[in-house]
């Protein structure tokens, strides 16, 4: 929450600890003398009309990379020593430093994501005894790292019941200040009944080292699948169209956050496996008159595509698309003005997401078309088309590798991004 004067200071929750910071930037003008008013300042903090808040441990946040302001920070923890009676409130509350943590866009850091190291002497460094230390580098490379489990949306699960939604974020390597990266937005597979962000760790991890900040989501599932056609294809459906919505509100929020995690919005490819592609694929196409299957009443009984989760009214463009082993529902979502560029890998044989046209799960009610079919909708489209095809394969053949698929990816997304991409076509 936010404290009533002026909006100087937040409050960041870390376990019961208040914590504290305000943007100061570090350069060469700098001196202590602006780190002694930041901690008095903070230990000043008034309720409107009320006394200061008095907390037996605080934390301060002090900026210290000019070039990077949402970036790195020296954190000091102070403990109070001393304090005046209450009726002398303009007087200060006495501090003594017990602590330096390190901090990376707002986040108190583990020791083991430390990148950079500072000299600081705690066992002699009073309140009053900040001018000795000096402000480091301006810039220090950062190492490849994962932020998980931050929530995207909370949406409605098939029980009525309010779902927190999750994605892990895996950042590239640093090397430059200001540095901004393109997004790549990763769904899993699992027929809409199984699975999670977890099965998309190596591929994220390929495309950060790539240079992406790539996200493996969490979405809603569920549909009441039976053998063969007896399962609801309804539900079916619209398993699929809050997957969508979903994938949607994730983007929704990290275009959002693009700022704070250094996204170039101008670059955002999406891409999934089997279920997951048809999600990236439809979520990239579909509108809200499309609905799933042709069923434009799905956005009255579950809201629009661009309603769901969150209130959040960013939008953004997809530059380009990964399909492994996936499928969209209708191929007439693929035209001249709507077409994508996208790289798909495919199973000649398989039986589970047709490679041309189909059905899903071979069940005659639910139409899919394949890695095939949108190659060749692209090509008629005039847009770019990059196809895999291993002969004789089944679904997800294991020779599509996450080394062999994402190393592909990510050098056909930074063609489309020179502009140097083209349309190719490979059957192995």
């Amino acid at each position: 929450m936010d404290l009533p004067i002026s909006g100087c200071f937040r409050i960041l929750n870390r376990q019961d600890i208040p914590v504290f910071y305000k943007a100061y930037p570090a350069g060469k003008n700098t001196n202590m003398r602006v780190m002694k008013q930041i901690l008095s300042k903070a230990v000043f903090v008034k309720q409107a009309g009320g006394p200061p808040f008095i907390f037996e441990k605080i934390v301060i946040l002090y900026l210290i990379y000019q070039q990077h302001p949402d970036s790195y920070m020296m954190c000091i923890e102070l403990t109070p020593v001393s304090r005046l009676p209450e009726k002398t409130w303009k007087h200060k509350l006495y501090y003594q430093v017990s602590n330096v943590l390190f901090c990376y866009k707002n986040e108190i850091l583990e020791p083991r994501y430390l990148v950079f190291i500072l000299l600081f002497s705690l066992s002699s460094l009073l309140f009053g005894g900040c001018a000795n230390v000096k402000p480091p580098a301006p810039f220090v490379p950062v190492k490849a790292y994962v932020l998980k489990n931050v929530e995207y949306a909370v949406s409605t699960d098939t029980t009525g019941l309010p779902q927190h939604l999750t994605l892990d974020i895996y950042f590239p390597a640093q090397t430059k200040a200001a540095q901004k990266f393109p997004l790549f937005v990763m769904m899993h597979a699992g027929s809409y009944q199984v699975g999670n962000k977890e099965w998309q760790k190596s591929q994220c991890a390929i495309m950060a080292d790539s240079g992406f900040i790539a996200v493996s989501i969490n979405y809603r599932k569920g549909w009441r699948s039976e053998s063969g056609c007896y399962g609801s294809v309804f539900t079916l459906s619209q398993a699929e169209y809050r997957a969508m919505q979903d994938a949607r509100a994730s983007l929704r929020f990290l275009v959002s956050k693009a700022k704070l995690y250094n996204i170039d919005t101008s670059w955002i490819f999406t891409g999934g496996e089997s279920a997951g592609a048809a999600i990236a694929l439809n979520a990239s196409y579909a509108t809200d008159n499309d609905g799933v299957g042709g069923d434009p009443e799905m956005a009255i009984s579950l809201g629009t595509l661009n309603n769901s989760g969150n209130n959040l009214p960013h939008t953004y463009t997809i530059k380009g698309i990964c399909n492994k082993s996936g499928a969209i529902s209708d191929s007439a979502f693929i035209t001249s003005s709507t077409a994508i560029p996208t790289i798909s890998f495919h199973g000649s044989k398989d039986q589970l997401v047709p490679i041309d046209k189909g059905y899903f799960l071979g069940c005659h009610k639910t139409p899919a078309f394949g890695s095939l079919c949108i190659h060749r909708r692209l090509l008629a489209a005039n847009s770019i088309s990059v196809l895999y095809i291993k002969k004789g394969a089944p679904h997800m053949p294991t020779e599509f590798s996450p080394e062999f698929t994402m190393s592909k990816v990510a050098v056909f997304f930074r063609q489309i991004m020179l502009g140097t991409a083209k349309s190719e076509m490979f059957i192995e």
